[in-house]
């Protein structure tokens, strides 16, 4: 097996000196000769293969480590999604109009609205799952999940329609002589209501797609409950199920073959 440095970090920091009867790390190592026994006795541990302890040992770590890195990757996979979104909102926020009648101002910040709104609704189709998972291979890296949020996998006839519902829904909620009173509002009101319009246009798009009337890169409920990842929780439940019965059963034997020192 593959020694990873996590591994070899913590079979050196659970390592007794047989001298002292203490862990080596405990203090700082006092000389070159302690280093190379520690070095020593940890190497052998490692070189260990098919006992219990050791493989069971490799398997948490590695589990700890996948993991460390996955919750590093969601994060930032959730934190490029709202950096995106805020950088969205501060753009039509600071989009200066000097009134409600002027007319390039309000094009302008009627299409900042309309990027929002599609950038959004592309992240609807986009989830940490797919990110990771995806044909091809999944992200393995930070640029890289950057880059699938910032590029989701969207064909462009999708993306067309994806747009085309966007626009149609944005004129329905808010048409443009509707922004009118949305220029004159404070900052704090802007961004509750732009928030809340983008929940509007998702929640038309739902609704069409129940109709059977759009949502185009939409899941469909049927889609979402019949999930494979439900497929999966059941697989790994039984797993564990059988685990923890083979744990007992290997636990009744030694506790017949060693006598009553196992009850304890």
């Amino acid at each position: 097996h593959p020694v990873t440095e996590a591994l070899a970090a913590y079979v050196a920091h659970t390592t007794i000196n047989p001298d002292t009867q203490r862990f080596f790390l405990e203090t700082a190592l006092s000389s070159e000769a302690e280093a190379r026994k520690l070095v020593d006795i940890a190497a052998g541990k490692l070189k260990l293969e098919g006992q219990a302890s050791m493989e069971t040992l490799r398997m948490q770590i590695a589990y700890d480590s996948a993991y460390v890195q996955q919750e590093t990757f969601q994060q930032h996979f959730q934190g490029v999604q709202n950096q995106e979104t805020n950088g969205y909102i501060d753009e039509i926020v600071n989009c200066e109009t000097r009134s409600g009648n002027d007319f390039e101002g309000i094009t302008l910040l009627y299409k900042k609205i309309f990027s929002f709104l599609l950038f959004r609704n592309k992240l609807m189709g986009l989830n940490y799952a797919q990110a990771i998972i995806r044909p091809g291979g999944g992200a393995g890296s930070l640029n890289a999940i950057t880059n699938i949020v910032l590029n989701p996998n969207i064909s462009n006839n999708i993306l067309s329609t994806i747009e085309r519902e966007v626009a149609a829904a944005l004129e329905s909620v808010l048409p443009r002589p509707g922004l009118r009173p949305f220029v004159a509002m404070s900052t704090p009101e802007k961004v509750s209501q732009l928030m809340e319009l983008s929940n509007i246009v998702i929640g038309i798009r739902l609704y069409n797609k129940e109709t059977g009337k759009g949502g185009a890169g939409l899941e469909s409920f049927e889609q979402l409950v019949s999930h494979p990842a439900r497929d999966l929780i059941n697989v790994l439940n039984k797993e564990v199920i059988l685990t923890v019965e083979l744990c007992e059963d290997y636990t009744n034997i030694l506790k017949d073959n060693h006598g009553p020192e196992w009850e304890a």
